[in-house]
């Protein structure tokens, strides 16, 4: 089995669903067998759509695709079913736990996954269709709606790492490519022909690169850089910074490049303490590439614990006070859920799970207010800026504003069952805001007027309100059906 990873801004969710590309005529439909194996498709297009829409990232997600050789697909037929969804199941997991490694999957990680069993065995070109696994990772992170920290690109070292330890661990074949890769770039070492030619090259190719930290570690991984000889770290009294040593070409002569300035800001050392400075002058790395094919399941796994150890106190250290006390609460919320389940169980043989599992929205949702609601808000945009909220669902035609003191809608024409839905929807962002529901004043067209009546009478007579109540805010507060245009 191998890996290919890609980044990209857009077109990940559309193309798995229809399998529509320019250098193919065959529709998913027409040319595969899918097996969802992780996560949901249309939480990933919500936050590809969402991420288009409201923010500016040079990439919005990640794209994996894992392909098996013929031997892959003769050990896979010769388990049952079920065993074979095990098994993918578990590798799948594994590579996202490992790219998103040190945030929590359930809360802070958007992902999905499913498997390709081709129907056309040969493309329109030739060329023989395998197996292969298409995983998405948003990098959006629903919980504090900020970007997603994942392993860095191009981190060649810990991407065989994990390619060699999967494979041992669910019995796939190894990847050959693994051999040529390393001779191929010692070759160019010996050389000289990895010299580039501009500040450009590099400027690219760093620029999923966060911090020198994950500098050093690429130059290391991926071109076998070896300090003091390749590159240094330069601290003077003004500056401390990296140095490529002969890295570029200027008048036709090898020459230094210092990775300062424009482009390269997020590496300044200039303020870095100074035990991290010679904790990063003295990190070694003791295993080479091409020593990774020596060595057990055990020892590949001891390589990718000791990383994510790491990357646990990285991404901990990087998420907000706020970010950290929204998770605890929902951790807390689930845990209390599954303890009342588990009595249910204990007193009784029969099982109805109540057990929310926390859609996008809903995490945008408790963000907002800090309180959970139980509408999975699937066609729902909803966006925050300058302490007003916006609802929209283009598809359901129902938007929603809260604007502080009052929560206003549309009144564009829809059926009965989206004006339910939309009234409903309403009371709960007024509840959730702490307001006394028999003291809002209510604006708008009988028909709206009638139906908020007779949803805010349901809910004093039902006594089942789904939200943790606040105490009311002291300001006159209504909700408004904006009048006709």
């Amino acid at each position: 089995m191998i890996a290919r990873i890609t980044r990209a801004k857009k077109g990940l969710a559309n193309y798995l669903k229809s399998g529509k590309k320019s250098t193919s005529k065959y529709t998913r439909s027409e040319k595969d067998v899918v097996t969802p194996l992780y996560g949901n498709i249309k939480e990933l297009e919500y936050a590809e759509n969402y991420l288009n829409q409201n923010k500016n990232y040079s990439n919005n997600y990640m794209h994996i695709t894992l392909g098996f050789s013929q031997k892959d697909q003769d050990y896979l037929d010769t388990l049952i079913k079920h065993e074979q969804e095990i098994i993918l199941k578990k590798l799948v997991k594994d590579y996202i736990s490992h790219h998103t490694s040190g945030y929590d999957l359930d809360h802070e990680v958007i992902a999905y996954s499913e498997m390709h069993y081709p129907k056309i065995k040969i493309d329109e070109y030739g060329n023989k269709r395998f197996n292969h696994i298409h995983i998405g990772i948003s990098f959006l992170n629903p919980l504090s709606q900020t970007k997603l920290q994942t392993v860095f690109a191009n981190n060649s070292f810990l991407d065989e790492v994990l390619v060699r330890y999967t494979n041992l661990k669910y019995n796939f074949e190894q990847p050959t490519i693994l051999n040529k890769s390393i001779a191929k770039q010692e070759e160019l070492k010996d050389s000289n022909l990895d010299i580039v030619h501009d500040r450009n090259y590099w400027i690219n190719e760093l620029k999923s690169l966060n911090n020198a930290d994950e500098l050093i570690t690429h130059l290391k991984s991926k071109f076998n850089y070896e300090e003091s000889i390749d590159f240094k770290i330069v601290n003077t009294n003004k500056n401390t910074y990296i140095k490529l040593i002969k890295k570029s070409i200027k008048n036709k002569k090898p020459t230094d490049i210092n990775l300062r300035g424009k482009g390269f800001e997020r590496f300044d050392l200039k303020n870095v303490s100074y035990e991290k400075l010679t904790n990063l002058q003295n990190k070694k790395y003791t295993t080479r590439k091409e020593d990774l094919e020596n060595l057990n399941q055990n020892q590949l796994k001891t390589i990718l614990d000791d990383f994510y150890i790491s990357r646990e106190k990285l991404i901990s250290k990087r998420r907000s006070k706020e970010a950290t006390q929204y998770l605890y609460n929902l951790k807390k919320q689930e845990e209390q859920t599954k303890n009342r389940i588990t009595k249910k169980l204990e007193s009784k043989n029969t099982y109805k799970t109540d057990y929310i599992k926390f859609t996008f929205q809903q995490k945008i949702f408790y963000r907002t207010y800090k309180v959970n609601i139980k509408k999975d808000l699937k066609t729902f945009y909803i966006q925050t800026k300058n302490d007003i909220t916006t609802f929209t669902s283009k598809r359901k035609n129902i938007s929603i504003t809260d604007e502080g003191n009052k929560i206003v809608s549309n009144s564009k024409s829809i059926d009965r069952q989206t004006l339910e839905e939309k009234v409903s929807l309403m009371l709960d962002i007024a509840t959730a805001k702490g307001w006394d529901i028999r003291l809002i004043q209510v604006s708008g067209s009988d028909e709206f007027k009638k139906e908020i009546n007779k949803q805010i009478l349901d809910k004093l007579n039902t006594q089942n309100s789904s939200y943790e109540r606040k105490t009311p805010r002291k300001t006159q507060v209504n909700l408004k059906q904006k009048s006709p245009t």
